[in-house]
């Protein structure tokens, strides 16, 4: 920008003294040549006068009507005519020459042409042919200097007149020999004058400059680097070292400046540290009281995920967990595909691999340390494990550096493995700040894993006391059910905009009390619960009562006591009021079957969102694993077959709004709900 302004700077320059010169060189030239052609038209008239005989003039001047046939006046009209013809070859030759006489035809100059050059015919056959010029000179020259000069302007162009008195024999002037120059071709000689010079100086000017530019350019060549440098190290750019090999005073500055830079990314790179140290340990600590407030595993883990790679700016991140003896892939992140295909979701994916060292991740957990690999396209030599790039072949997605953590427990069992993904502007990772603190979060993970592997045993208990009466009420079963009805919850407080905080405490809460939805069924008799065929009325309504039960066993005021009360009580509710069991005053009846046998049912119950939401989310996922499960009165249903039964209870058994999302989501349900089957167990929960 500068070396621009510089350039125009000596351009213009260089144009300005061209014109000035030009111009100074016109003016000179013109004043002289003036001067010159005013002294040639001067001595021209001089010359002619003395060649005129006045004896010539005073006989022409005495006849009263001489005509252009008179023999003096055709020997003056000649000698004027020679004079024309001998100027010719002059750069500006004479126009018209003539002899003036004092007037007789009342002319404005007071004169009279007597001969001229010009044709006779032109004078209409008349000698004496009046002078008219607006120079008034001429009326009193008979007496003044015997030569002049005079110039005017007419409508035939602008004139230079020379004039010489004729002196008669006896002394006196008897007329005026005047010779005229026509200024145009003059006018034109100056304008070619002027053009060549301005042209010389333009080239001179311009050739200059292009020399003076070469010599700017290099001179202002260190300047612009030193000005480069110090606007990038006043944005934080370190990464391009100053080069300056002339002149020596600038080397040395370059030097100075580059030794600056190196101190000042040094300090910037000590600043971002403790930042990001500071950063981490507050992430971690608030990871940590969010422990104290959520129980549920699948929120804390996302959490903590999601810091992680939010925190070391990673492209994706994963989490697996073990699950006897496979790696389960429990949750997965990649904003990357998010951003280049909105269809792209990240969260519930469904896949199983076996502990051996032949994968990344079963090598972590077999060696139980950590592994950070530059690139899983170009693994160390010697590795066991492999990359599999199938799913960066089918996404497009580019696995490039993975850092592998176990999560290990109090006693050092490997619980699962975390991963993270493409961290940023990293040549090498090896042994960077980021592999320590992504262990931080690590450990986070591993102690969730295991306060949920202990909730998880307390879970089952639960599940084998009805799992004792009820063969279809497992713990597999439970989890499918709290599985679904927290992911229909999650996704119902989005659209609600709710805040993430209160959502995932909801969801946490929601997730056990749906465990112990069919809690109260350990209450009702093995004839009701395995009778293989159909329930008679009798039987069907005490097993209605099962629900009050349930409720029974949560009577305390906490969130998940009444939550767990809301979903046994009411998780046969229908949206259209005709399920059981109906607005019941639950502490003025019994706790039991034998206490409840013989009170009626309620012929109304609950209807639309007098239901508690808990119960209405845990009613369609109830229904859901139900039809997608094997009884033995009956194969599972297929997903079309599923979707239109759902579909059906549209606004009758279901809540409106809970079935549109279900249906919007029904692949991550069905992802879900295939996490838990019954040949491996409950993962994690």
């Amino acid at each position: 920008m500068f070396r621009t302004r510089i350039r125009i700077v000596v351009l213009s320059t260089a144009f300005a003294i061209a014109a000035i010169v030009a111009f100074a060189v016109y003016f000179i030239a013109r004043n002289a040549l003036l001067q010159r052609e005013k002294e040639q038209v001067q001595a021209v008239a001089l010359v002619f006068a003395e060649s005129i005989d006045p004896v010539q003039i005073e006989r022409l001047m005495q006849e009263k009507n001489p005509s252009t046939g008179n023999a003096d006046y055709k020997k003056l009209h000649l000698m004027a005519q020679e004079i024309v013809k001998n100027t010719a070859t002059f750069q500006n030759p004479i126009s018209r020459a003539g002899i003036l006489i004092p007037t007789e035809n009342s002319a404005s100059s007071g004169f009279d042409f007597l001969v001229t050059s010009r044709d006779g015919e032109n004078q209409s056959q008349l000698v004496r042919v009046p002078f008219h010029s607006p120079d008034s000179t001429f009326r009193f020259q008979m007496t003044e200097p015997s030569s002049g000069v005079s110039s005017w302007q007419d409508v035939d162009g602008s004139w230079m007149n020379g004039y010489a008195q004729i002196i008669s024999e006896g002394g006196t002037c008897i007329g005026l020999a005047t010779i005229e120059f026509n200024q145009a071709n003059t006018q034109a000689r100056l304008l070619n004058l002027f053009l060549m010079a301005f042209g010389i100086g333009m080239f001179l000017t311009i050739l200059g400059s292009v020399v003076a530019d070469r010599i700017v350019v290099r001179l202002l060549n260190p300047l612009e680097l030193l000005n480069e440098a110090i606007q990038n190290i006043s944005k934080g750019d370190f990464s391009k070292p100053l080069s300056i090999s002339y002149p020596k005073d600038f080397v040395i500055v370059s030097q100075n400046l580059n030794q600056l830079a190196e101190d000042l990314n040094q300090k910037e790179q000590l600043r971002k540290e403790v930042e990001d140290r500071e950063e981490h340990d507050l992430l971690i600590q608030v990871l940590k009281d969010q422990l104290t407030k959520v129980t549920d595993v699948d929120v804390l883990l996302h959490s903590i995920l999601d810091s992680a790679f939010k925190f070391s700016n990673c492209e994706a991140g994963s989490i697996w967990i073990v699950d006897q003896g496979q790696l389960v892939l429990w949750y997965v992140s990649n904003p990357v595909l998010e951003m280049r295909d909105r269809k792209t979701q990240s969260g519930i994916v469904n896949a199983r691999i076996p502990i051996s060292s032949k994968s990344i991740a079963g090598h972590c957990v077999l060696t139980k340390k950590q592994i950070v690999l530059e690139d899983v396209y170009y693994l160390p030599a010697g590795s066991p494990f492999e990359f599999n790039p199938s799913l960066d072949k089918k996404t497009g997605f580019r696995t490039r550096c993975m850092i592998t953590i176990p999560l290990l427990g109090t006693h050092g069992a490997v619980l699962g493995v975390m991963q993270l993904i493409n961290p940023p502007d990293q040549a090498s990772v090896t042994n960077s700040p980021l592999v320590d603190r992504a262990v931080g979060f690590a450990v986070l993970a591993g102690q969730v894993l295991e306060r949920a592997s202990n909730t998880k045993d307390l879970i089952l208990r639960l599940a084998r006391m009805a799992e004792v009466h009820d063969p279809h009420e497992t713990g597999v079963h439970v989890q499918r059910v709290s599985g679904v009805a927290c992911h229909l919850y999650k996704k119902l407080a989005e659209n609600m905009r709710m805040p993430p905080d209160q959502r995932d405490q909801n969801i946490s809460v929601l997730r056990l009390a749906a465990f112990s939805h069919d809690i109260g069924k350990v209450g009702i008799p093995d004839a009701i619960l395995k009778k293989p065929g159909k329930l008679n009325d009798i039987e069907y309504g005490l097993m209605q009562w099962h629900t009050v039960i349930g409720a029974k066993h949560f009577d305390g005021e906490s969130q998940f006591e009444k939550a767990a009360f809301d979903v046994a009580m009411y998780h046969h509710e229908r949206w259209d009021g005709k399920g059981y069991p109906g607005l019941v005053d639950y502490k003025t009846i019994g706790g039991t079957l034998d206490e409840l046998k013989d009170t009626p049912h309620l012929k109304q119950g609950l209807k639309g969102e007098q239901i508690p939401l808990f119960a209405r989310l845990v009613a369609i996922a109830d229904v859901f694993d139900a039809l997608a499960s094997q009884r033995a009165y009956k194969e599972p249903w297929n997903d079309e077959q599923i979707k239109a039964e759902i579909r059906a209870g549209y606004g009758t058994h279901f809540d409106p709004q809970l079935v549109d999302i279900f249906l919007e989501n029904y692949e991550d349900l069905k992802a879900i709900r295939q996490r838990y089957d019954n040949t491996h167990g409950v993962v994690a929960t």
